[in-house]
């Protein structure tokens, strides 16, 4: 899915004017760490403009992706893509706003998509519509264990969209460093349980 971010500080300090809508973060200097900021707040204390505090919120840089509604191919009523799961999301993404995008106004025009190595399980999206590009990808990515982001090339100043295999961290396994969350390790500071029917009703 897709990550948010919140950024509260005092609108005096260095660089806090910087704080503005459609602007890019990048947090602890690193390419695949970087949010779009999407609305940005400002609050005026009782003490004057030394109190005004901003804050910044946004989405994970792939937030962009949920601006694009799913469009058919020309021709056909339905936007289909079958094949290995890296496949088809690079492809929504290349059709959908990316390099390959027919309508100029839908186009990214810094996205780029990364080599596709044919990675995760066979995914079948067959859509039109109902649904953005980023909700494609994220049930593409749920259903076959995969990851995906759109990172920066600080180099040639682009946004790539890549995919990332799963890594099993299960405690049955031993290839793999083990991720236990559990109050008993100290790794799990809350957890909400919520026990419901709502999911039972089929009939």
């Amino acid at each position: 899915g897709c990550g948010k971010f919140s950024i509260e500080t005092n609108y005096n300090t260095a660089h806090a004017p910087e704080l503005q809508r459609g602007r890019l973060v990048m947090f602890a200097k690193d390419s695949h760490k970087v949010g779009i900021i999407t609305s940005v707040k400002r609050q005026l204390g009782r003490d004057g403009k030394g109190s005004m505090i901003v804050t910044a919120e946004g989405d994970e840089l792939k937030g962009i992706l949920g601006r694009r509604i799913m469009l058919p191919t020309s021709g056909s009523a339905y936007f289909t893509v079958s094949g290995p799961a890296e496949t088809v999301m690079k492809t929504i993404v290349n059709y959908q706003g990316g390099p390959l995008t027919a309508d100029a106004d839908r186009k990214f025009a810094l996205l780029e998509v990364d080599a596709d190595a044919a990675g995760g399980d066979t995914y079948v999206s067959n859509t039109r519509y109902t649904t953005t590009a980023l909700a494609e990808l994220t049930a593409c990515a749920l259903a076959t264990d995969m990851g995906f982001e759109v990172y920066l090339d600080t180099v040639n100043k682009k946004m790539r969209f890549g995919v990332i295999p799963g890594v099993n961290r299960v405690a049955t396994q031993s290839t793999n460093g083990r991720a236990i969350f559990s109050t008993d390790y100290d790794t799990l500071e809350s957890a909400d349980i919520t026990d419901s029917e709502a999911n039972y009703l089929n009939y």
